[in-house]
């Protein structure tokens, strides 16, 4: 499990699930300082996110690994109307 802080009340949580059929992570996402919690990326199967890192509210990475213990890195980007105009 992953702790990644945006800003003092912005704060995402990253893990999973390691079953011996079942891989998956998980993200939670908090923007009040951890009073409530939002779940995404709930479609992230065959993956456990261990390490969570964000340059803004909209930007950051996971890195993962799989049941064979091979690494990866999730983009999460939030898409806005802005983001198309850049």
């Amino acid at each position: 499990m992953s702790v990644a802080y945006v800003g003092p009340e912005e704060i995402w949580v990253g893990g999973g699930y390691c079953g011996q059929l079942e891989f998956y992570a998980y993200m939670l996402h908090s923007i009040d300082g951890g009073t409530t919690w939002t779940v995404e990326g709930t479609d992230i199967n065959g993956q456990y996110a261990n390490d969570l890192s964000f340059i803004s509210s909209s930007r950051g990475w996971a890195s993962t690994f799989n049941a064979v213990q091979q690494s990866g890195l999730i983009e999460f980007k939030v898409w806005t109307s802005e983001t198309f105009l850049q």
